[in-house]
């Protein structure tokens, strides 16, 4: 298995040429990274919460690739597609949850209005 950084995840469903991974599938990816792309997608691309969430749920489906914690990834991704909190907050809340926690702290007023999330003043 090999584990793919955010620019290469990039390349691969924007680049006008295919690139050329030197190993072969599986190919792994963090939930940090499906984070930072989900950032690139919105402050790079100008991206939407509806096109950000067909790129994640595209890449969920790939044949071949390996999502980490993949149902806490779809839960916070299904979470995203309805909410307002960003699809990095999602995630962070659900794995937390994940963990055992009742509540996840933020300074994120954004954020502190999803359930879940308790606003630190």
């Amino acid at each position: 298995m090999t584990g793919l950084d955010t620019n290469v995840v990039l390349s691969l469903l924007f680049s006008e040429e295919e690139p050329i991974l030197p190993a072969p599938p599986p190919y792994y990816l963090s939930p940090v990274v499906l984070a930072e792309f989900a950032w690139v997608m919105a402050r790079r691309f100008d991206a939407g919460r509806d096109r950000i969430a067909q790129a994640l749920a595209g890449l969920l489906a790939l044949k071949g690739f390996v999502v980490d914690r993949a149902q806490i990834v779809q839960v916070a991704l299904d979470d995203f597609r309805t909410g307002s909190a960003d699809f990095a907050d999602c995630l962070i809340l659900h794995g937390n949850a994940d963990a055992g926690c009742t509540t996840t702290l933020t300074q994120d007023r954004k954020a502190a209005r999803h359930a879940g999330f308790t606003l630190l003043s």
